[in-house]
């Protein structure tokens, strides 16, 4: 076990994470005020937008925003500063032509989106204007890429703060006057916003323009590409999956049906995805970074998942446990179908979150096709479970479906990386892993089986405990006590 490596891991998870607690808490007055002035539909209509966006970014984008993390990675690994500037010249202009290629499918496929999506094509001229959200975001994916890269994290991390804030002053007045037609402004204004803030801190990066000609930028950056292209391809498959899945429940109980599902997803990729979200931003580069020795990747991996149990761990329990106050205070009463989906759902964001680590193995190494095989497969369970259960489960089938094809997932991968690169865990991380599996099946159980104050008891009893546990390990691994009087400035 390495104490350097668990020391950076809470470092730089400290940095993107410590901006996440505060994008999160305003996140959170935002989810409120939303819940109260749109409702479960308002949800399910944002959601339907989203998934449009995203259907035609997956498509479009080629995952250039992601490959270009690892290609800088690398050079800045190799400290070749030219090479840094280049490949980014490459980047941004790819970017550029990727967004062109995405806004104009927006506006020429703008009544089919309409017709599939709402059952009609009278949202043909708000789809269409997505396309201005389309090309903003495939810049600022570029500029990311070249932050991250870098590993300069800080500057990423006060770039999300700003954004949070300035979609809260943006978001709720306007919400506010026009209710469901602000829907589309809200997330343009986002976008444009967030290419803003990320082009002010890209230009703060000392490095040099170079000219490139049009055929130089394809030929250099066909690595990229075609990297991209097996990553964004897994994506539009996830993109094309939700979107199918909302029409679906579309079809079955109105874009309220949505909304709840939306609610569910939202909650669960923006508080427990913080975490995912912290790690990724630096855990990426530094496996891309040494991918050619396997020793160091199975050391880092290991590493990293025990570190997404220490800090993930007692989110999921405590969300388990008090799910329903927790939906109550965060949305409002209207969203109590949504504490059963995310019962599940929580669930299969433990697996996610131990599946996360050994899945970013075969992207380092870039064993695509293997990747594309693995994701596909619990894509087509995840969709195939929701549409053979719903007569049996109803909504709930879509968080019980969620678990299941993780499960899966999880143990196909873990087969799939210890045959195509060796990776194994070491004992100490299966017995982490088995420790954290037993509590949240117990929370699980506890929150399904009981009710009323003796669940709430056990569970906070369970909450308590895994807390206990990981604040144990990370003062041990990491000297976390010394690392929060560092960070506060307070005397040995």
């Amino acid at each position: 076990m390495s104490e350097k490596s668990h020391k950076h891991i809470l470092k730089t998870t400290g940095i993107i994470g410590g901006s996440q607690v505060i994008t999160i808490a305003v996140g959170i007055l935002r989810t409120k005020f939303v819940a109260i002035l749109l409702g479960p539909a308002g949800f399910g209509l944002v959601g339907l937008f989203q998934s449009i966006i995203e259907l035609i970014r997956s498509i479009t984008s080629f995952g250039i925003d992601f490959s270009a993390v690892r290609d800088i990675a690398e050079s800045t690994a190799e400290e070749d500063r030219k090479k840094i500037t280049r490949t980014y010249a490459v980047v941004y202009r790819l970017t550029l032509i990727t967004g062109l290629l995405g806004a104009f499918v927006a506006i020429v496929f703008a009544p089919v989106f309409s017709h599939f999506t709402f059952g009609d094509t009278s949202y043909s001229f708000m789809v269409g204007l997505l396309s201005v959200s389309l090309v903003a975001d495939a810049i600022v994916g570029g500029k990311s890429a070249l932050i991250q890269g870098m590993m300069q994290i800080s500057k990423i991390a006060k770039v999300k703060i700003l954004l949070s804030v300035l979609s809260l002053v943006v978001a709720v007045p306007l919400y506010y006057f026009f209710r469901l037609d602000a829907v589309v402004p809200v997330i343009i204004l986002n976008s444009l916003m967030s290419l803003l803030l990320f082009s002010l801190y890209a230009e703060k990066i000392d490095f040099r323009a170079v000219r490139i000609s049009l055929k130089e930028v394809f030929r250099e950056g066909f690595g990229m590409i075609r990297l991209g292209f097996y990553t964004e391809f897994v994506t539009f498959l996830s993109m094309l999956t939700m979107y199918i899945v909302k029409v679906f429940l579309t079809g079955k109980g109105g874009v309220e049906y949505v909304g709840y599902f939306q609610a569910a997803w939202s909650f669960s990729m923006t508080y427990l995805g913080a975490v995912l979200t912290a790690m990724s931003t630096d855990f990426f580069p530094r496996l891309s970074s040494v991918n050619k020795d396997s020793e160091k990747v199975r050391g880092m991996v290991n590493d990293q998942t025990e570190m997404v149990l220490f800090l993930a761990g007692p989110i999921i329990i405590g969300m388990l446990t008090f799910m329903p106050l927790v939906i109550r205070i965060f949305y409002s009463g209207e969203f109590t179908q949504t504490v059963n989906i995310l019962q599940w759902q929580m669930m299969g964001d433990f697996l996610k979150v131990l599946s996360w680590p050994i899945g970013m193995i075969l992207l380092a190494k870039n064993i695509s096709r293997t990747f594309i095989l693995v994701e596909v497969t619990w894509l087509l369970l995840f969709l195939c479970g929701i549409y053979a259960g719903w007569d049996l489960f109803g909504l709930d089938v879509t968080g019980i479906s969620f678990f299941v094809s993780h499960l899966i997932y999880f143990c196909v991968l873990v087969v799939v990386v210890r045959k195509s690169v060796m990776f194994r865990y070491n004992a100490g991380t299966l017995r982490f892993i088995f420790l954290y599996s037993s509590i949240a099946v117990l929370a699980f159980l506890n929150g399904v089986l009981l009710e009323g104050a003796l669940r709430y008891v056990l569970g906070t009893g369970l909450t308590v405990l895994v807390s206990v546990i990981s604040l144990y390990f990370l003062n041990k691994y990491v000297d976390l006590a010394g690392f929060i009087r560092k960070k506060l400035g307070l005397p040995e």
